[in-house]
């Protein structure tokens, strides 16, 4: 089979751990962004497109076509980003729908100040400081432990991030009222290292797995609840029942109701 030289303009590939799969496409350095279209309603706003793209790569701007609204423009730092977005999320179904992840022939998303214009709430740049938290890929230890956790979205959700004080119901909680199901959720401690147990503002954490009443529920619940700064929630190959028999066969413990972190 014959096979292609690599483009003169193809970007380096990254130097971090990451599935060969996501090289096949042979894209050039220009190529980070896409092109998303059945957008339904419930997702059609920047931030949201934003937290949901941002699980496979770092966006740098959103745009909704002012006329086409059930249309997107996804901008990401890199065309690594922009192809793992593409291969992960296309055909996702969502309300009804099957939501459509292609390549843009545009380089970049303007801005409508570049034309002259005001800026609106239909474009959007996540490049500033203020989004930094929600930047998963940031930094080369983050790209090798958040590039293992890629997976396609599931009805199951991982919490991490959470504030100090709060049980497994709380989180629950934090979902229904957005109007989501919420089957079942439990509460895994996090093992505090010994520095951290030093420190004088340690406090018992934990982070949740949740499995959601729908695969729509979860997605929604990942673009409409993630905030810089705030609970970083992702999809999780693990079931709830897993991870509890998981934490049951290794004697460790798992949290569940009103239960607080130890």
């Amino acid at each position: 089979m014959y096979t292609y030289p690599p483009r003169p303009d193809r970007e380096p590939e990254p130097n971090i751990f990451i599935d060969a799969k996501f090289n096949y496409w042979n894209l050039s350095a220009n190529a980070r962004v896409l092109l998303v279209s059945n957008v339904p309603k419930e997702l059609n706003q920047t931030t949201f497109l934003f937290h949901l793209f941002s699980l496979y790569g770092d966006v740098e701007r959103v745009k909704i076509p002012r006329r086409k609204t059930t249309c997107a423009m996804v901008e990401f730092t890199t065309a690594s980003f922009d192809a793992i977005a593409r291969d992960f999320l296309d055909t996702t179904p969502l309300t009804g729908e099957n939501i459509a992840v292609t390549f843009s022939r545009f380089e970049r998303v303007s801005m409508p100040a570049e034309f002259g214009f005001d800026n609106d709430d239909l474009t959007a740049d996540f490049s500033s400081v203020q989004f930094q938290p929600c930047k998963r890929f940031a930094t080369e230890e983050l790209k090798k432990l958040n590039m293992k956790k890629i997976v396609k979205p599931t009805s199951k959700l991982h919490v991490g991030n959470i504030p100090v004080g709060k049980s497994p119901n709380d989180i629950m909680k934090m979902f229904e009222d957005y109007g989501f199901t919420v089957l079942d959720c439990i509460g895994v401690p996090i093992r505090m290292t010994k520095k951290a147990l030093e420190s004088a503002n340690a406090a018992p954490r934990m982070f949740c797995y949740l499995e959601m009443g729908s695969l729509g529920d979860a997605i929604l619940g990942v673009a409409q609840l993630g905030s810089p700064g705030g609970v970083r929630i992702s999809f999780s190959r693990d079931s709830v029942e897993t991870v509890r028999k998981s934490c049951q066969e290794n004697g460790l413990t798992f949290l569940t109701g009103h239960q607080l972190p130890q």
